[in-house]
């Protein structure tokens, strides 16, 4: 089992008037400080909500933004301990 931790990057708040805002990042594993492979299939969702996704194949995901603020992003993938972000 691996216990690398799970890093969210290039986390983007996309606001134009009229549109809804989504949150657009990456997940990738982290290991020893490098950048390592990205990570397809991992949940991505807000704490206490119920919006939440699935990175793509490149580990690259959208996710509406929360209704509330300050909001706990976590990511979880089997074999990897969970991560997050407020």
């Amino acid at each position: 089992m691996k216990n690398h931790l799970i890093i969210l990057i290039c986390l983007l708040f996309n606001i134009a008037v009229g549109f809804s805002q989504n949150l657009k990042g990456n997940v990738f594993e982290l290991h020893n400080g490098e950048h390592k492979m990205p990570i397809p299939g991992a949940n991505v969702y807000w704490l206490n909500a119920d919006k939440g996704t699935v990175s793509k194949a490149d580990g690259t995901f959208e996710i509406a933004a929360p209704d509330t603020f300050p909001a706990t992003l976590m990511v979880s993938f089997v074999g990897y301990k969970t991560d997050s972000i407020v």
